[in-house]
């Protein structure tokens, strides 16, 4: 029933606008959450057939690895393939299948620790209404790769559950399955193998002390045959390591150096739900058992792994994509604490279920959230519609991997056509110079006024968020350095450097030629938009041809 309810919440909205305003399934305006963007023209290049999708933008850095990681989209792509439907549709068809597998799998993990389906109801209900519903509306991450996160632990806990009772054979075959799927993490979120990675290490050191050594070699063997597994993976990253632009992408998309802990959000809940848990295990409600040492490393392993830039120094978007798997394996290990708590209720047991079922209604009520498809729905969005007689044009007349240059619709043309873009803001998460980038975002607006607060208001295009996780972090510590009495850091929120140097840039260009730096990429075909400006910047450029005249939009083939 929950997980019905979770996909109808999720496709209703492009269903009633189909139904009652004619939107098409497969319309930009059913995307609804601004990272779509960027993962529906992901798995359009694996239809494209660009497997490993080294650029979704940008025809001269398709060769190289992908960034991130690419088994996500992969996976989302081969079924469209199948069913020759569009990937928005795809999108569609999606809210309403990994969500309802989603809490499926959330309640069979739930009811694996605890054997009471109330309780693992009530679980699912406080983890999907209360903090996940909005996340899971979102294409590939985390809707389909958290169904593997959840499955590595419905499979370690499957293993520990049954080391005595099941036979050898039921034994290596768990082994063997969550040793793969942990590989496969790296390859679709890593940050979800990062989490794995320390908990199976934790895991297998904390047995080895209560020297349950056998339970030991198990995690071991599970962390190594994963890093097996991940080998690809490693293959691919060392060969993006080798690229001279390998470390200013990663501080694009959000590295930053620095060994001051963060995660504060998981470190708190995780140190009193350990702490907890000491209480309950001296008082013997709790014993030290298998379980305990599985949850507890968990626990850990979310503290832990939200902090290893303390040993590595580098801190790649904060604790944000770990939140996730920290939510959920708290609420298994409080599950797991509740059943022992009621074991040994007696009389009290029955209040205790009512008190948890009173709270759990209330959180999930009155716990205030933005929910994306609920703020206004498709036709909130149909005016992005008007593009698509445009998509249609491409699609039918230009070639696979054709180049357009066409600012105002650049995020749609990956999505609905083979062709790329000159440029995309989307464009800075793969690898890629920066400067290189800087020059195609200011080639694309040479015909807009370039000046500070356009460069301001656009900076990420150009440098991502490397900048402004530098400023967050900085005010994070700075607030823990005011508890101790030291004093703060200055926090830079526009690095006026940064801002200069694209401006110094875009009157270098503007003095140059036009046609000479814009061909310095190829570009096969320039579409001008005339609600940006009636004035057609390209009627007077020789080299451009005109060959067709769609809605607002006009088209001309480079010569």
């Amino acid at each position: 029933m929950l997980a019905l309810a979770a996909s109808a919440l999720l496709t209703l909205p492009p269903v009633v606008a189909n139904i009652r305003d004619g939107i098409p399934f497969n319309s930009p305006s059913n995307i609804l959450i601004a990272d779509e963007w960027f993962y529906f023209a992901r798995i359009h290049e694996v239809l494209d057939g660009y497997p490993l999708i080294g650029n979704a933008y940008l025809w001269e850095h398709k060769a190289k690895p992908p960034s991130p990681v690419f088994l996500g989209e992969y996976l989302a792509a081969e079924p469209l393939k199948w069913l020759g439907i569009g990937v928005v549709a795809g999108g569609v068809l999606y809210d309403a299948i990994f969500p309802a597998i989603h809490v499926l799998l959330l309640y069979a993990c739930l009811f694996a620790i605890c054997r009471l389906r109330w309780l693992s109801f009530l679980g699912a209900l406080f983890i999907v209404g209360g903090f996940s519903l909005s996340d899971l509306s979102r294409v590939v991450s985390p809707q389909l790769n958290f169904l593997f996160w959840l499955s590595e632990f419905l499979l370690l806990f499957l293993l520990v559950s049954k080391f005595e009772a099941g036979g050898a054979k039921q034994r290596r075959l768990l082994i063997a399955l969550a040793a793969f799927n942990f590989g496969l993490l790296f390859s679709l979120y890593t940050y979800y193998a990062v989490f794995y990675l320390a908990f199976l290490g934790i895991a297998a050191s904390l047995f080895a002390a209560r020297r349950m050594f056998r339970e030991a070699t198990t995690f071991a063997m599970i962390a190594v045959g994963g890093l097996i597994a991940a080998i690809p993976y490693f293959a691919l990253m060392a060969r993006a390591f080798q690229l001279p632009e390998y470390a200013e992408t990663l501080w694009r998309v959000g590295m930053i150096a620095t060994r001051f802990p963060s995660g504060i959000a998981i470190v708190i809940p995780g140190a009193f739900m350990l702490g907890f848990m000491a209480f309950l295990v001296r008082r013997r409600v709790l014993g030290w058992d298998r379980a305990a040492i599985l949850f507890a490393s968990g626990v850990l392993a979310a503290m832990v792994s939200v902090n290893q830039h303390i040993i590595t120094g580098k801190n790649l978007e904060f604790s944000s994509h770990f939140f996730m798997p920290a939510i959920y394996w708290f609420a298994f290990t409080g599950a797991w604490i509740a059943l022992g708590i009621m074991a040994r209720a007696g009389d009290l047991r029955k209040p205790i279920a009512a008190a948890l079922m009173i709270a759990v209604a209330a959180f999930v009520l009155f716990e205030r959230r933005d929910f994306a498809p609920l703020t206004g729905g498709s036709l909130a969005y149909a005016e992005r519609n008007r593009g698509q007689e445009l998509m249609t044009w491409l699609s039918r007349n230009t070639e696979r991997d054709d180049v357009v240059y066409a600012p105002s619709v650049a995020s749609e043309i990956p999505i609905y056509t083979q062709a790329n873009v000159y440029f995309s803001n989307a464009a800075r998460f793969s690898f890629i110079p920066t400067e290189e980038l800087m020059d195609r975002f200011i080639l694309s607006h040479y015909f807009e006024p370039i000046d500070r607060d356009f460069v301001v208001a656009n900076l990420r295009s150009v440098y991502g968020v490397g900048f402004i996780d530098e400023a967050l972090h900085t005010q994070q510590e700075n607030r823990v350095r005011r508890v101790l009495g030291l004093a703060p850091k200055p926090v830079v929120m526009i690095p006026e450097d940064l801002v200069e140097r694209v401006m110094a840039r875009a009157r270098e260009l503007r003095r140059a030629d036009f046609e000479r730096e814009l061909k310095r990429y190829r570009v096969d075909y320039l579409v001008w938009d005339a609600r940006a400006s009636a004035r057609d910047p390209f009627v007077r450029l020789a080299f451009a041809e005109p060959v067709g005249e769609v809605g607002t939009f006009k088209i001309y083939r480079v010569r």
